[in-house]
């Protein structure tokens, strides 16, 4: 019989579950719900410096929200986590 194989501990888990975007914030300060094109920041946890999406040649500048927003997904799962700030 084979050993099973070890289960990662939850810190280094991905997170598979939904991840829910705050806007709040974002909408008080701008007026209106994040979209369009920008240089998008987020905050995960209480981290005091924002996580800027970058695409893979490093570039940020003119991505779509949505885009930004499916790169932030997947480093809040990366995190371990299911909540993301849209920075303002």
């Amino acid at each position: 019989m084979s050993d099973p194989q070890p289960t990662p501990s939850p810190s280094t888990r991905p997170y598979r579950g939904p991840v829910l975007f705050l806007t709040h914030e974002y909408e008080l300060s701008h007026g209106r719900r994040p979209g369009g094109r920008g240089s998008w920041a987020f905050y995960f946890r209480h981290d005091a410096e924002p996580w800027w999406a970058r695409r893979p040649d490093g570039s940020s500048g003119g991505m779509l929200y949505t885009e930004a927003k499916k790169l932030a997904t997947a480093e809040a799962r990366r995190r371990g986590l299911s909540l993301v700030q849209v920075a303002t």
